[in-house]
């Protein structure tokens, strides 16, 4: 587990292996991951920072580190009305976090009848395995103990940070070097404390720079001093109009009146590219004429060939040689029609 653990850093190994070995190196590795001093949340991660920050408990159980009290109060202030986290009814995380950051010693019968509580016998003391075994005692598997730790038969003492030489660094600060490991006192840096960086474009914007934002939260553009973080502010209500809306309902508006002023020229332009009209040049008809096609011509009077009668109803006589011929006509119809 040791030397795969490089290699699967999301799974955050060292919140397994400090329990285990008791590692002064793993134990560091836990305590320098803390994010702003309230909670955990490991790059790449796939589970979330409620799981994270349980996950870290666990693996501080015993210890009286104030990574792990700053993050309970942490937890406690985030924690939802209905007693759950990370939104209503979420079993998984609210249990996780219940187990390692307030989990409670089951009572049972012990083989003698005996309690099998760890710290009702005098001398006996919960630690982890690798403590108990490193100080010369025995683990009691028939008592029990919260979390990871086991029941060792000596009470092993823990030496305070003043006398391992270190000191006690406050939430808002980091100890330089990985060099961190747990004491009476809580956990000692046997370096040198360091300010944790403040000024940058999120936090002055009012923003909060987070591995990833809490529930009613979003991330924005503003940078932050860890690269990998994100600016995290307040979204908006969800019963909010957001600006983009109200743009494009404008736009909308503007659309609708452009089209009723134009909306002649439209159906035209529609029609045209739609094809049901077409345009052709009016050519004026040349000539004198201006006579509607499709009508006959006007037919030209007839004038009577018959003689002009008096107004007697006689006809009229003659005068003059082609009078004669006509009255000598006449005659010899008159005599061929009887």
């Amino acid at each position: 587990m040791v030397a795969l653990a490089e290699n699967n850093q999301k799974y955050f190994p060292s919140a397994f292996l400090y329990p285990l070995t008791n590692d002064q190196e793993q134990y560091s590795e836990i305590v320098q991951r803390q994010r702003e001093g309230k909670f955990w949340e490991i790059t790449g991660s796939t589970y979330g920072r409620y799981y994270d920050t349980s996950l870290a408990l666990l693996g501080l159980t015993g210890s009286l580190s104030g990574e792990s009290s700053s993050a309970k109060n942490y937890l406690v202030s985030v924690q939802g009305r209905d007693g759950c986290w990370n939104t209503r009814d979420n079993i998984i995380d609210t249990g996780f976090i219940l187990y390692s950051g307030w989990s409670k010693s089951v009572p049972g019968s012990s083989t003698g009848g005996g309690t099998s509580l760890c710290q009702s016998i005098v001398g006996q003391s919960c630690e982890l395995g690798s403590a108990c075994t490193g100080a010369g005692g025995q683990i009691l598997s028939n008592f029990q103990c919260s979390g990871v730790q086991v029941c060792c038969s000596v009470d092993v003492a823990e030496q305070s940070c003043e006398q391992k030489g270190g000191i006690v660094c406050t939430a808002d600060q980091r100890c330089s070097e990985n060099a961190v490991e747990p004491s009476a006192t809580g956990s000692c840096c046997m370096t040198a404390c360091q300010d944790l960086p403040r000024s940058d474009a999120c936090t002055s914007s009012g923003g909060s720079c987070r591995y990833s934002c809490f529930d009613g939260e979003e991330a924005s553009g503003d940078s932050c001093t860890d690269g990998e973080q994100l600016c995290c502010v307040a979204s908006e209500e969800s019963g909010g109009v957001s600006w983009v809306w109200i743009i494009l309902l404008l736009i909308l508006i503007i659309l609708v009146v452009l089209a009723i002023i134009y909306r002649h020229k439209l159906a035209i332009m529609w029609h045209t590219w739609k094809g049901k009209i077409k345009s052709t040049p009016v050519v004026k008809p040349s000539g004198p004429s201006l006579r509607r096609p499709g009508f006959p011509p006007r037919p030209m009077p007839i004038r009577n060939s018959l003689p002009i009668r008096s107004p007697a109803g006689r006809p009229g006589r003659p005068t003059g040689a082609k009078d004669a011929e006509l009255e000598d006509t006449l005659k010899k119809l008159r005599e061929m029609s009887k």
